[in-house]
């Protein structure tokens, strides 16, 4: 895990992010969240005073892009499984 406070990706694209929820029970949480060095660049009617800032946001079907700000931590996502057999029949 890399603590966002040390750094942030640099590259745009999703990451497994551990974020903090406010909950007494669970006040941490682990998701896949996509990460921007621009967010105006990803929506500029949803991020129209974020240009040249970075942050982490989520699209939400009913509300469009949201920045989410209570990320503490990310790391890249882990390749996917490959199961035996399966390599090469899509390419």
């Amino acid at each position: 895990w890399i603590p966002c406070q040390e750094r942030l990706p640099e590259e745009d694209g999703e990451y497994l992010v551990l974020y903090y929820t406010r909950s007494r029970y669970k006040p941490y949480m682990y998701d896949v969240m996509s990460f921007a060095n621009d967010l105006y660049k990803i929506n500029k009617y949803d991020f129209p005073d974020k240009k040249g800032q970075k942050g982490w946001f989520y699209c939400d079907s009913e509300y469009g892009y949201c920045e989410y700000n209570n990320v503490y931590a990310w790391m890249p996502l882990p390749e996917p499984l490959r199961l035996e057999g399966e390599e090469g029949e899509n390419e």
